[in-house]
């Protein structure tokens, strides 16, 4: 079961995220607006890993 939801703004094919511990939104959705991604985040209870320094101020 997944635990991590990797933002677009990462790389797709990374090895250290080459497991079912993590999901890349680039599985799901790619398009999403950042709130989208939060409020999935949210109800599925995942830790966001994102590299947007504002992406926490956003929302």
């Amino acid at each position: 079961m997944a635990k991590f939801l990797i933002d677009a703004n990462l790389p797709y094919h990374f090895s250290l995220w080459n497991s079912s511990e993590y999901i890349h939104v680039k599985d799901i959705n790619e398009r999403w607006s950042d709130q989208q991604f939060w409020d999935f985040a949210k109800v599925n209870n995942l830790v966001i890993i994102s590299k947007n320094a504002d992406f926490s101020i956003k929302l």
